[in-house]
């Protein structure tokens, strides 16, 4: 009886760490091939945006993903549902840089209590993705997540390519006195087997 007690107390303890949970993702990859269109379920803000890849200015390997820049710098959001006001989420996507003039381009995104920026020179052939994440507390339920090519405003088709496009809860961990008393514990449990 005292072991299957034991037992359950430690596997209950051990439940404690929490794995991220995937709120909202989106790979673009539903979507096809199309210059100048707004992907699927999300709001084109202003400017154009292109769908690519797949062989089609494939400059990043399979699938698709979202030239920030059509013909002019375009701007796209995502209301994300589901939230809970306080918490704290992960934003994470990936970044490039197709090829374009050799201006400096920055992809600009905002949710919740987060805003902010990442930006880099226009290589004259395409930059490798850069996997990007930020933290966030969300200030609703719904938060509108924008994503927009900043700079500058030039109109010379080349911009920031976004590509899995993520927001998930943030894993909660085991404190370190849990680990502890999980220690304890087992020191006690095997003393009271070797008295036995």
């Amino acid at each position: 009886m005292m072991k299957s007690i034991g037992l359950g107390l430690v596997l209950a303890l051990s439940a404690v760490s929490a794995q991220a949970a995937t709120i909202f993702f989106d790979n673009f990859d539903a979507n096809n091939y199309a210059l100048e269109t707004t992907p699927s379920g999300w709001t084109l803000n202003s400017g154009s945006v292109d769908i690519v890849g797949d062989g089609n200015y494939a400059w990043y390997g399979a699938g698709n993903y979202i030239d920030m820049n059509g013909i002019n710098p375009g701007s796209i959001s995502h209301s994300i549902t589901g939230l809970v006001i306080g918490q704290m989420y992960a934003l994470s996507f990936d970044v490039g840089f197709n090829n374009g003039s050799g201006s400096n381009e920055q992809l600009s995104f905002s949710i919740g209590s987060l805003a902010g920026s990442h930006g880099a020179p226009i290589q004259s052939t395409a930059s490798t993705f850069l996997h990007l994440t930020y933290s966030f507390i969300a200030g609703a339920a719904t938060e509108t997540l924008t994503f927009a090519d900043t700079g500058p405003t030039t109109g010379d088709m080349g911009g920031p390519v976004l590509d899995n496009v993520m927001v998930s809860t943030t894993p909660v961990p085991l404190p370190a006195g849990g680990l502890l008393l999980l220690t304890g514990l087992g020191g006690i449990f095997a003393l009271r087997r070797r008295k036995a």
